[in-house]
């Protein structure tokens, strides 16, 4: 649900600029917990919604950053990711800033949304059971973890640790060092990250679960290969992994479901920054 509420004469009086401080009353501050993904929600919501129309300056970033109750520092990295997606552009020198690009023509962007839209309620649906299944199969690795359980495990966070990721769109994507990371993998970020859900479900040593498990990777794979990639994402992400495994070695069912929720939530929200 946006945290913005639109109002059609915030962006009417100057087709370069919106009025700032209109448009700044509307925004609500994030309220804390994946604060990167959040403020990319309220962000994309604003372009998304014509309240900052396509070719208007985002207002400066000290009373951007105040209103959404997050650091300069943050809203760079949200600002710099967008850019690099294609949704913003920043100019240079006098009347410069950032400003909103025609979205609509993103390549990432159009076959993101198509592949939601071919999904259709099929979408929310693998979302919820993701929910309701992953943080079990982690409370369940968890509690029949084994020295093999962390081994494996381990693994897998060094296959995410070594495998490509870019801050391009995905349809453009290229890996950083071909001679490196992708060699010594041979599979992307994404699918490593797949992966790496699926032991998950594997080490449950639940057949049923696993399927399951399998079943949603299956079903988000499509989505997610063609949805933006963004570096502080990612970074996110391996924190979470992280939290995940770190969790299940300390046999810590209520830990492992905690922190794969903080995971999906996460996830989640950087979706719907893109499809809402």
């Amino acid at each position: 649900m946006t945290s913005i509420s639109p109002d059609p004469a915030a962006s009417a009086a100057d087709p370069g600029r919106p009025e700032d401080g209109r448009l700044l009353s509307q925004i609500r501050p994030v309220g804390g917990g994946d604060v990167f993904e959040e403020v990319l929600q309220r962000l994309m919501h604003l372009v998304k919604l014509g309240l900052v129309p396509i070719g208007s300056r985002l207002p400066p970033e000290r009373e951007l950053a105040a209103s959404l109750g997050v650091s300069r520092q943050t809203l760079r990295e949200v600002l710099r990711s967008l850019v690099q997606t294609g949704h913003l552009e920043t100019r240079r020198g006098r009347g410069g800033g950032t400003f909103v690009r025609d979205w609509h023509a993103v390549r990432s962007e159009v076959d993101a949304r198509r592949v939601a839209r071919g999904m259709g309620a099929q979408l929310g649906n693998i979302l919820d059971l993701r929910w309701v299944v992953e943080p079990g199969a982690a409370a369940l690795t968890a509690r029949r973890g084994t020295e093999d359980t962390d081994r494996r495990l381990a693994e897998g966070l060094a296959a995410l640790a070594t495998a490509p990721r870019t801050t391009f769109p995905a349809t453009e994507r290229r890996p950083r060092d071909p001679a490196g990371a992708a060699a010594a993998t041979g599979v992307d970020y994404r699918a490593a990250d797949a992966q790496f859900h699926m032991l998950i479900g594997e080490l449950t040593g639940s057949r049923a679960v696993f399927e399951v498990v399998v079943e949603i990777q299956f079903q988000l794979t499509d989505l997610l290969s063609v949805t933006p990639q963004m570096a502080e994402v990612l970074h996110h992400s391996d924190e979470q992994h992280l939290a995940i495994v770190d969790a299940i070695g300390r046999r810590d069912p209520e830990g492992a479901a905690a922190a794969m929720r903080e995971h999906l939530e996460s996830t989640a929200t950087f979706l719907e920054a893109f499809f809402d």
